[in-house]
């Protein structure tokens, strides 16, 4: 009896200690520097992680010169954690990089897209640049017109490695192609309306996915077939306001989980949280409400896992002016787990917060995932918090990452390491790796 009550005992005492805050923060391990000594880091980072588990960091980084511009800076990770050599993917003309994101392909081979302000065309442009697994870059890209000012830009890559590239010209989005050995196809101008940013995503079969708002406000997905044809469909019907698209994740099948902002049902101008699926086969599933009726959506993010169960999480303002964050699973089949509330984002002037970006989030082959967010307690303290979400809906503990810092991109292996790109205050890149 002795013997089972000190079993007994020692288990709670272990069951106590995985539930203190301080035993869930050592659960991440420590964090560690991407940058050389003496570089600093914008809010600009991008990571993107292969099925083979390693993964790709892409950064705005500035020298120790001040009068010197800012460099688009990539380092790869292994799938054991081990971080490669600093590598720099912009020249002169396509110095001082924004709006960075990278893809990557089944075994690591990485494409590389970002905007630029040239100075000889008076425009911002759109660059991009391959990177093989072995750290071997490719030619530059111009992805613009020099005629016209772009910037947005989204990259993504098959998983045997064809790419393609969406950008805004402020007009219009516009995708084009990159193939293997980085020869730029045709642009395909998509959605009349430009400025809402663009999203992009390539299925196991080659297909690649985007939407956006047409000059009717409502939100328009396309697919880009691997034999050139471009598919479309109307996702959101005709409201008093203009829908925007939010993400898109595909499965396994290439069926593409779409969440867009829109209107009520019932026409009542405020936003709402939508989801809805367009399979290869061209069918479009019923458009299926997320966040609840009295949940007006600020800010919102999904990620699709490869059997087609969807993550989202949104920000919604709540009284008196405080931001909440909020997420639910929904199923491949259509249900809905529960809203779980995941946090509040904080911020020192409720007038004007700080920390407004949509929630990072990330999630494994099996919808295991991890949120993270950015909290203002006092002006000018950011502070960088993260949260595990499981499968079945449920959250684990909220974790500090790091104080005087805030996250910029998040990423996780097919078995569900996360890794998480963090700037602290002043501009240290740092990144850590969870659970």
């Amino acid at each position: 009896m002795r013997l089972v009550r000190g079993v007994a005992a020692a288990t709670a005492l272990a069951v106590a200690l995985v539930l203190l805050p301080g035993s869930a923060q050592a659960a991440w391990a420590p964090a560690r520097p991407m940058d050389q000594p003496g570089w600093t880091a914008a809010d600009e980072v991008a990571i993107a992680v292969a099925r083979n588990g390693s993964a790709v960091t892409a950064w705005a980084g500035w020298p120790p010169d001040p009068k010197a511009p800012a460099e688009l800076r990539v380092r790869r990770i292994s799938a054991a954690g081990h971080l490669g050599r600093v590598l720099v993917l912009s020249r002169p003309e396509s110095s001082d990089p924004a709006h960075i994101s990278v893809a990557v392909d089944a075994d690591g081979d990485a494409l590389v897209a970002w905007a630029a302000y040239d100075h000889a065309a008076q425009a911002w442009q759109v660059w991009a640049r391959r990177l093989s697994r072995d750290g071997v870059p490719g030619p530059s890209l111009r992805m613009s017109q020099p005629t016209d000012s772009s910037w947005l830009p989204v990259a993504a890559l098959t998983p045997r490695g064809k790419g393609a590239v969406v950008y805004d010209d402020g007009l219009q989005q516009v995708l084009r192609r990159v193939s293997r050995r980085s020869h730029v196809g045709r642009a395909i101008r998509l959605v009349e309306q430009g400025g809402f940013g663009g999203r992009l995503v390539a299925t196991r079969d080659g297909d690649f996915v985007t939407a956006g708002t047409d000059a009717d406000g409502v939100v328009v997905a396309y697919r880009l077939l691997p034999d050139g044809r471009l598919l479309s469909r109307k996702l959101s019907a005709g409201t008093p306001m203009s829908d925007s698209i939010t993400d898109i994740g595909v499965d396994r099948r290439g069926t593409a989980h779409l969440t867009y902002r829109a209107a009520d049902a019932d026409g009542i101008p405020h936003p709402a949280l939508w989801t809805r699926t367009w399979a290869p086969d061209r069918r479009l599933g019923p458009a299926r409400r997320v966040a609840p009726r009295a949940h007006d959506v600020v800010r919102a993010t999904s990620r699709t896992d490869l059997e087609g169960d969807t993550l989202v999480a949104w920000s919604r303002l709540t009284p008196p002016a405080t931001v909440t964050l909020y997420g639910r699973v929904v199923r491949q089949d259509g249900s809905m787990g529960p809203v779980r509330r995941l946090g509040l984002i904080e911020a020192a002037d409720v007038y004007h917060p700080v920390p407004s970006p949509a929630p990072g989030l990330a999630v494994d082959d099996d919808g295991d995932g991890v949120v993270v967010w950015p909290s203002e307690p006092e002006l000018d303290h950011l502070v960088t918090w993260a949260r595990r979400v499981r499968r079945d809906g449920s959250v684990g503990a909220k974790v500090m990452l790091r104080d005087t810092a805030r996250p910029h991109a998040v990423g996780i292996t097919p078995g569900g390491r996360a890794r998480i790109g963090i700037t602290t205050q002043p501009g240290r890149l740092l990144l850590r790796t969870g659970p």
